[in-house]
């Protein structure tokens, strides 16, 4: 919880920069910011190098998406010969 809400708090500082000629408004990629700053956590580094890295990651916002979300599981056998079932979200 506390990495989230580390995560969630430099992600809103951060600015998105974008040219007037694109088609999309874009946004941050979320999961890339998470793994950023957990390594910026983890070994330490330079924050304005860290806030650029995050900037870097961006995801394009579309609008008027009305296609539904599936969800397919998937089974996998660990070494132990346990199942374990993860859940993959694929747009159609």
């Amino acid at each position: 919880m506390i990495l989230y809400n580390f995560c969630e708090l430099v992600t809103s500082h951060a600015v998105v920069k974008t040219s007037k000629n694109t088609k999309h408004v874009y946004k941050i990629n979320f999961a890339t910011a998470v793994n950023i700053c957990r390594a910026y956590l983890k070994h330490g580094g330079d924050e304005t190098e860290t806030m650029l890295l995050i900037q870097k990651y961006l995801t394009p916002v579309r609008y008027n998406r009305k296609y539904p979300i599936s969800v397919q599981r998937e089974i996998g056998i660990s070494r132990i010969g346990l199942h374990k079932s993860r859940y993959h979200y694929t747009a159609l």
